[in-house]
């Protein structure tokens, strides 16, 4: 019965993905490799979603604002939340001189997963859930029923609620690669580790 359940979970997942790659026309599940160019900002709106899905981190009376989209799927996403959030952390949030908040958008559906299990869980739940799924390499989908039952609460099949926040994002801000960054509202046009944590120096002064 268990064995059915997870099949038939699977099988549902399986078809938002296929409803959220027609929503978004032409774009594909996987995203292209950013190719190497020098950091510029680009004048845009701050983009930010109908629902707040975002995991925040920092004081809520720091000076700046950095929101990060990512997508559970996206190989790059997960590169740099190993390899330059921990250095961001460090140097600029803890001192309380940035906020950051991570923002899914839902390619994949294990982001879309993540976004359900969010609606049941409290802020530090939240939390760790997303530093887990973040971590891991192994099946996202076995990580997050282990981590659910963990919290004592199972998965559950995407409410009508987030499927139709996860069209309005994906619809509304086309993204041609992640991680996506907005520093006060501006689009980081590089997010390299060098380049991005130069550049947060040289801002955050």
């Amino acid at each position: 019965m268990k064995r059915i359940t997870s099949i038939l979970i699977f099988a549902i997942f399986l078809g938002m993905s296929i409803a959220i790659y027609y929503a978004r026309s032409s774009k594909f599940f996987w995203l292209p490799h950013r190719s190497k160019q020098t950091l510029r900002i680009e004048n845009t709106p701050t983009i930010v979603s109908k629902k707040d899905y975002g995991l925040t981190y920092g004081k809520k009376t720091a000076p700046h604002h950095l929101i990060n989209f990512f997508d559970m799927g996206c190989t790059h996403c997960k590169t740099f939340f190993r390899t330059t959030w921990p250095i961001i952390r460090m140097c600029f949030v803890e001192t309380g001189k940035l906020q950051v908040t991570f923002t899914p958008y839902p390619i994949h559906t294990e982001t879309l997963m993540f976004m359900t299990c969010t609606e049941k869980l409290i802020a530090i739940e939240q939390q760790i859930l997303f530093e887990i799924l973040m971590e891991t390499d192994t099946s996202a989908m076995a990580t997050m029923e282990q981590s659910m039952e963990t919290f004592r609460k199972s998965v559950v099949t995407p409410t009508p609620k987030t499927i139709k926040e996860a069209l309005f994002l994906t619809r509304q801000h086309e993204f041609t690669e992640l991680p996506m960054l907005f520093l006060d509202g501006k689009q980081l046009s590089n997010t390299e580790q060098d380049h991005i944590i130069n550049f947060l120096e040289e801002s955050l002064k």
